[in-house]
């Protein structure tokens, strides 16, 4: 698990994320693919929540292929589509990631892979 910063003279984090993972050296990175709110089935929900709680479902998922946990996640980039949507991502961030709270940046684009995408998360998590 990384070792977690904060510093009080630099604005707290504003939403579910903290300024600096440590990796001890020697630890293993892991570098995901881009994740989206599409279901094994292929299904994509309508609503931003769905969608985010599915692509955090999605990398948890892959976080337990390589034998990781969610804890182990050092950093996320998120595209998004939809500035107004945003509540509803942070909402189902929370929920699906419980207390970790990695660093993260917050991207919006124009477009995603499909019309129907709203969110795409991609992921660096690190194992001694």
């Amino acid at each position: 698990m990384p070792k977690i910063y904060n510093a009080p003279d630099v604005p707290a984090p504003s939403a579910h994320f903290q300024h600096i993972a440590e990796v001890a050296a020697g630890g293993r990175l892991f570098f995901f693919a881009g994740q989206t709110g599409r279901t094994p089935d292929g299904t994509i929900a309508d609503d931003i929540e769905g969608q985010t709680e599915q692509a955090y479902r999605n990398v948890i998922g892959l976080c337990e292929a390589a034998g990781l946990t969610v804890g182990d996640i050092v950093q996320t980039t998120i595209y998004m589509t939809n500035r107004d949507e945003i509540h509803g991502m942070h909402e189902a961030q929370k929920k699906i990631l419980g207390d970790a709270k990695p660093p993260s940046a917050l991207i919006f684009v124009s477009g995603l892979a499909m019309p129907a995408m709203k969110i795409e998360i991609v992921a660096v998590a690190a194992k001694d």
